[in-house]
Formats: structure tokens, sequence, C-alpha cells
């Protein structure tokens, strides 16, 4: 049958149509707008978002569809998913170049996918019906189902000089979205003699609400009709006093009685959030709760599914796009009978950019018990996923965060390079220490400064990066810092504490010492030194110029973790492109040990926004001072692409909270640095202060390897965070 179809014969039995049921679950939302007012600006453009309130432009901001008809240029573009499933597409027909009453007609397109468009039609309004004679616009048209109708009504602002000079609401009826079945009437014009324009209608609780523009003093109003074709009672001003706005649209928080108005303040070149639970009472949403990383005019929010979510970052991608979680697939375990439960720590989510990884889980007490003692038979436990809300910035004005556990007691340490503010000669002059019972609680705690620069000699200027290791029965901290006779003589140096680190006493133990016979190391710039153990060997890895900035690794004893008892392996020298921008550099090595593997990170290029992360890594039984068993990745795994409103990522450290969840603790500038908007900004950016302390959720892929990116959202969405296992005993 399907092959006679497609030779035109069709079977007179052929049924053309059936009803498929489909609930979508919808769980993110796509917004369409267009940017600006040159041609290659007046084309569709998409952005996505997990919580309607933080849009990530897809396709690195460019457009993702240009028109083809009329004009070839579209503004106001407007989707909605129609009564037959497909994605109806309206948007103004117009070149803004041309002149603002250019445009005669409106447009309209379909799709199954949002990503492919088709059957692009221009639709007709000027001179085309009797309303319509002489029109000179046609503007922001959309369109709403009307049951009373069987039929889309599209409405849409338009100008009739002579006959009315006012633009105005006017709509007509059609059921394809291609023709109109009926000539244009008059929909709404406001009873004071102003214009209407940009209307938004939605239908709730029995009514149709439409939201629009007055054009005449640019704020929004709120009518109300108990038809869609009215007639509307004009009710209230909803946008905010005198403030300048045009295309109000109207979405409802997924899962939420809440419903968002964005609209678009034009005149100062931002976006406006409202909130509404009645649809009649708004109140404005913090310009620092949502955000945008591009300029959008005049667009419209659709609720969309995580295939699409999925699909459309894959069609047009973005660095920017965060991952996202759309599935968790069932767990299970068994036992035998009497045995205590022995339930996994841990569940797999499948994310938007391929990755399943893992996030730790903690299954109900209660339930867990009531295991051991439970007849033969299948049971379930519910569990929570674990994922803390931590502030963003974290701790601001402090670059190369360090963050450890104390092994002795519940305290987490943290501690950081100490600002200079423009110059040398103001700051990076000392050594501060935070603690607290909590990984959140250091972002409050007490500083105290436990260590300061001396006035003069060795350890007077920039000192920088103190990391914080327990080594045999001590703590140690490691340190760079330069000499007042010579600021950039850079060297590491080493203070030690029998005691406890935040109330005891600190020593100078001296410079970081090469082995004997060993006449290279430590005799250049080197700094930014951390410590690991790995098989009951002990290791320090450190940052050189030797011709460039270079890591090297060497093994230590742990009685006296100031000497390096090997000579050094070079690990990584700059090499890639990202790793050269303005400066040849790696350094601020990080080690993270998991899954039977030992991983590196370091920082690369200058210290301003191309600062970035890369990684090696080498497998944990092997011999660590053979180069030849580690690899080192040809890209970076975090880089200012991947953040929203972060600049430099680098300098990292890890650190597992109270809840089990392994964080990346880094340092990033706001993206205000590039333009110079940064707090007491300086024209070097190592002396710019404001790079702030940030933390980062850190997932796992199947194959165990540790995934950065889990950027501008929470790694898992509030649909996830309960999730069961069903138990089998025997």
């Amino acid at each position: 049958m399907f092959t006679e179809i497609l030779c035109g014969k069709i079977p007179a039995s052929f049924q053309p149509e059936c009803e498929i049921p489909y609930n979508p679950e919808y769980s993110a939302y796509l917004f369409a707008y267009f940017l600006g007012n040159s041609p290659e600006q007046e084309q569709l453009s998409y952005a996505v978002s997990l919580d309607g309130y933080h849009f990530t432009a897809l396709n690195g901001g460019r457009s993702v569809w240009k028109s083809g008809v009329g004009t070839e240029c579209l503004r106001d573009p407007y989707i909605f998913k129609g009564e037959d499933g497909l994605y109806h597409l309206l948007a103004t027909d117009m070149k803004s170049s041309l002149g603002w009453s250019s445009n005669r007609h409106i447009l309209s397109a379909k799709s199954t996918d949002l990503v492919h468009w088709f059957d692009e039609t221009q639709i007709k309004i000027a001179n085309e019906y009797p309303l319509m004679q002489g029109a000179d616009r046609a503007w922001a048209p959309q369109a709403i189902y009307d049951p009373e109708k069987e039929s889309y009504m599209i409405y849409f602002a338009a100008r009739v000089p002579g006959r009315d000079d006012r633009t105005i609401m006017y709509y007509a009826y059609s059921k394809d979205l291609k023709t109109l079945d009926t000539d244009p009437a008059l929909l709404f014009a406001p009873a004071n003699g102003n214009d209407a324009i940009d209307s938004d209608i939605i239908f709730q609780n029995g009514q149709y609400y439409m939201y629009y523009k007055n054009e005449t003093n640019k704020r929004i109003y709120l009518a109300i009709a108990d038809h869609a074709n009215g007639p509307y009672s004009e009710i209230k001003q909803v946008s905010e006093g005198s403030l300048g706005v045009e295309g109000p649209n109207i979405y409802q928080i997924i899962g939420t009685n809440r419903w968002v108005m964005m609209s678009d303040a034009y005149g100062d070149g931002y976006y406006v959030m409202q909130e509404t639970t009645d649809f009649k009472n708004f109140t404005t949403v913090s310009r620092n709760a949502y955000s945008f990383d591009f300029t959008p005019r005049h667009g419209y929010v659709i609720p969309i599914t995580a295939a699409q979510y999925r699909a459309l970052s894959a069609a047009y991608p973005s660095s920017a796009v965060s991952p996202y979680p759309y599935d968790i697939p069932p767990v299970s375990a068994s036992m035998k009978r009497g045995d205590d439960p022995s339930l996994p720590d841990a569940v797999f989510a499948k994310y938007s950019d391929g990755n399943e990884v893992s996030l730790p889980v903690t299954w109900n007490a209660s339930q867990a018990a009531a295991l051991s003692s439970a007849a033969p038979g299948t049971y379930t436990v519910e569990g929570t996923i674990h994922t803390t809300e931590y502030p963003n910035p974290f701790i601001e004005e402090r670059a190369d965060p360090y963050m450890v556990k104390d092994p002795h007691s519940d305290y987490y340490y943290f501690t950081a390079s100490y600002p200079a503010y423009g110059n040398v000669n103001r700051g990076y002059d000392r050594i501060i220490l935070r603690r607290s019972t909590t990984v959140a609680g250091l972002a409050s705690a007490e500083e105290k400064t436990i260590w300061t620069a001396h006035s003069s000699g060795i350890m007077a200027k920039h000192i920088w990066a103190p990391e914080m290791h327990y080594i045999g029965d001590a703590w140690y901290i490691y340190f760079a810092a330069g000499s007042s006779s010579d600021i950039w003589a850079i060297r590491p140096y080493v203070l030690r504490c029998s005691g406890d680190p935040y109330t005891g006493t600190w020593t100078e133990v001296g410079q970081m010492q090469a082995m004997a016979g060993d006449s290279e190391s430590f005799r250049s710039f080197s700094l930014d030194m951390t410590y690991f153990s790995c098989n009951g060997k002990h290791y320090v890895i450190w940052a050189e110029i030797k011709g460039d900035s270079s890591l090297f690794m060497a093994e230590i004893n742990p009685n006296e973790p100031w000497k390096l008892t090997s000579m050094p392996i070079l690990l990584t020298k700059p090499e890639y492109d990202w790793e050269m921008v303005n400066n040849r550099v790696n350094e601020g090595a990080s080690i993270l040990q998991t899954n039977g593997k030992v991983y590196l990170f370091f920082s690369a290029s200058g210290t301003g926004s191309e600062y970035c992360i890369g990684r090696m890594e080498a497998d944990a039984d092997t011999d660590l001072m053979d180069i030849r068993n580690w690899k080192k990745l040809s890209h970076p795994v975090l880089q200012t692409a991947k953040l929203v409103g972060e600049a430099g990522p680098g300098h990292n450290s890890f650190i597992t909270d109270e809840n089990g969840c392994l964080l990346l603790v880094y340092h990033a500038r706001p993206a205000a640095h590039s333009n110079q908007q940064c707090g007491s900004y300086s024209a070097d950016p190592l002396y710019d202060p404001c790079r702030h302390t940030r933390l980062l959720p850190v997932a796992f892929s199947t194959d165990g390897t540790p995934v950065l990116t889990m950027t501008g959202q929470h790694p898992v969405t509030d649909r996830f965070r309960t999730v069961t296992v069903t138990v089998t005993i025997y």
C-alpha cells in the first residue's frame, strides 16, 4: 500500500488520518527570537533554558533559519504547537532597512522537529481585504486555536492610514495557517484612542487573557475576554512603572503554577521578567535571577521535551549549552535473605551531551534496614540524589583556591592567594586560612592570617597559590614567593605546623630543595607546587620556566617533604594553541585519583579570559615517573566558552563535600572583565583582584572519566532528585 500511495494510487479504503496518543513530558524551554535590524539579524534564532530563567543561545549565537519568501527577512517570530501536532511559525515579513512601514504581509511555516521548516508561505494582508486597503504594516502575528470556531485565530497589529491612523489589533481565522478563511476584522483597540500592538493571548481559567503593548506610552496592559475574538475588556497596566517595553510573552514554569512574562526593554537593551500566579498581578524578577548570553529582540518561549533539547543542541551546537539530564535508567540490586543490604552508592544519569554520569545517592535508611528481615520477594527503596547548591561566586577575590578535609576531624580548610589591588605593593602579602565543618560554611567562615610576608629579602613579594597538605604526621603549606630585590625571583617555599592548623604555630621550613646532583630544579621562576601519594609513593608537581612554563614531577620522602628524592621528569609543556594565548604556560597542577586512574589537571595560557584547564592521565598501577605512562588531551576540559557569565577558569583543586559530592574548586573572573568593568580593574590581569573562587559539581562518565562541564545549571534537575532501587531478596 505504501508504494501505491507514493505512486499516487491511493486505495479507497485508505484512511489518511489517525490519532496517536502522546503526552510529552516537558522539561526545558526553547526561546525563538531575532537579533536586530540588519538583514543578517532579521532571521530566526534559538536559545534554550533548563529553568525558564537562564537562556543560552544555540548555534554559537548565530541564526538557525532564514526566510525564503517575501522580503526574505523575518522579525517577531512566534512558534506554537498546533492541533495537528506540528509546530507552526508565524513572523513579521519585514526588512527594516526598507523602513518601518515597509511590510504588508506575514510569514508562516511548519516543522515536525523545530529544526527543519517547510511549507513556508507569505500570507498577504495589505490591499487583499476591505479593512486592509492601504494598510502599511502587519506586525507581530500570533495565533491561538479557537474551539468555538474549530479554527486558528491569527491576530496581528495593522495600520490603515486615512481610515484609522492608529496601529491596533486585527484578527482572521485560518484552518491551515496558510490562507485566511475570513476577512481581517478589528480585534481590539484601546478605548482612550491609543495604539495597541504585540499582543500575546493565552486561555486560562475559562477566559482569554491578552497582554499587549500600548504603543503610545510603551507599556504592557492586560485585557480579558470570554471568547477568543472578544470583545476584550481593558483591565490594568501590568508592566513596571514607566519603563518602555514591547513584545510581551507569557509562559508557564514547568511543574508549577508560576507564569513568567518576558518583555523587551528595547530602549534600554535588556529583557524584563515578571511573575504571576493569577495572570493579573505581577511581581518583577530581579535581573540577577535571570540571564541571557545574547541580546534578544521580540521573541517567544515554548516548552520542549528532553529529546527535543538534545536534538536542538545537536543540530545547532553551542559550547555554552549546559549538559542536560534526561533519563536515569532503572537501578536494581539483589541480596540473600537475612544479609545486610548492599545498595549502590551512585546512579547513572544520561545527559544531553552523550555522557552518562555517576551521581551520589542516599537511600532511605528505614526502608533499607527493613530489607534485612524481609521475606524473599521484590522490594523498592527510595533514594535522593545529592546536589548541594553553592553560591556563585563562592568566595570573592580569592584566586588559586585550595580546599582540604582534615583526616582527623570534621573540619574543611580553605586557603587561596590573597589578592593585590593594581600592583605588587598592594597585596599578595599573606597566607590566609578558613575552616568550617561544611564546605558551604567556608563561604562565610572567619578568615585568619596565619603567615605574613617578610618586610624585605626572600618571601617578601608575590605570595601565591598556597596549598595545605597533611603529610606524614604534620600539616604543610607549599606556596610561592618572590624577593624584595627581585619580585620575579619566584620560588616554592614550605611552612610546617605540627599541631592544629588553625590555632597552632606555622614555622618556616625554607625553600623547596632539589636532591643532591640536581643543579637545575628551582633555579628559575618556579611555583604552584602540589602534593599527592599513590601506591605508597609520594610526589610533588610544580611549574617552572625552562624555555616555557612547564610542569615537572619528582618524588619526596614524607618525613622531609621539602626535599626532592629523585630527579624530576617533564610532565607537560605548552604545545597546543589553547596553551599559548598571550603566554606559553602550563601551571597550577592538581591531582584527582579515582577509578584506578591518576588525573592531572593544569591551567594554561595567560591569566585573563584565555586561562583554561587541561588534563593528563595515567593508570595508577604504572610507574608514574615514566612519562610514557601519561597521556595528555589535545583540548581543554574547561574554558571560558563553557561558562556563562564567567571568564578564565583555572588553578583548580578538588574536594568531596559532606554529602559525598565531588566538587571542582577553581577561580574565574566575571565576564565583565573582558570589558574592563570588573571592580577595581587593572590593565594587568595579574593585579586585578576580581578572580573569584567558584565551585562546580564533578560527574563521571560510564568509563569513569571525570566530567567538569556541569556548568550553568545543577547537575540534575528536580525531576530526577528522587530515584528508586528495586531489590530482589532470594
